[in-house]
């Protein structure tokens, strides 16, 4: 657990609302590019993750934290994950548990990482410049739809909009890009 992890849980376990506030800001994001990987829609994918944020507060799991925040966030989004696609019925139980081990590892090969990282950049020069900006402030740089709208001079739902069909786009990278944002936390 880094030091910004054990400042947010402390703040959590006193019941800090900013303490709550600085942990979604520090993985809503990553958690969402993770269930892309097995969601086709992105506003089950934020349904999902929101849904594990509120069940972290109202539940208060901060004082029954047993491992790391990050590990904690990431396997309950892989078991809302697991649970909504069994009850979906779209795909198999062994296909999910699958895609999760080649995720897991990709994390644990970490001498790959650079080569990766650059058929990232590759497929991320190949975007729009607005898709790129977007994706880039989003993913990279940890900003809110808002902030990167002001900054593009756009309006939030066309934030929204280019991101998803970004990530659309980019769905045959997103093990490669759960590698990046895993690294730099």
């Amino acid at each position: 657990m880094n030091d910004r992890e054990s400042e947010i849980l402390l703040q959590l376990k006193a019941g800090e609302e900013k303490g709550f506030r600085a942990l979604f800001e520090l993985y809503y994001t990553p958690l969402c590019v993770f269930a892309l990987n097995y969601v086709d829609s992105f506003e089950k994918v934020e349904d999902i993750v929101q849904e594990v944020f509120i069940n972290f507060w109202e539940n208060q799991k901060a004082n029954q934290l047993k491992s790391s925040l990050r590990s904690y966030l990431f396997t309950a989004v892989r078991n809302n994950l697991l649970y909504d696609l069994r009850s979906s019925s779209r795909y198999r139980h062994e296909a999910i548990d699958a895609r999760f081990e080649l995720a897991d590892d990709v994390l644990d090969d970490q001498s790959e990482l650079e080569e990766k990282k650059q058929q990232i950049y590759q497929q991320l020069e190949q975007l729009s410049p607005q898709a790129r900006a977007v994706f880039e402030r989003l993913v990279f740089r940890n900003m809110k739809y808002k902030e990167v709208a002001s900054e593009l001079g756009v309006s939030v739902n066309t934030v929204k909009t280019t991101f998803a069909r970004t990530l659309k786009r980019l769905r045959s990278s997103f093990d490669l890009i759960l590698v990046i944002l895993l690294s730099s936390l």
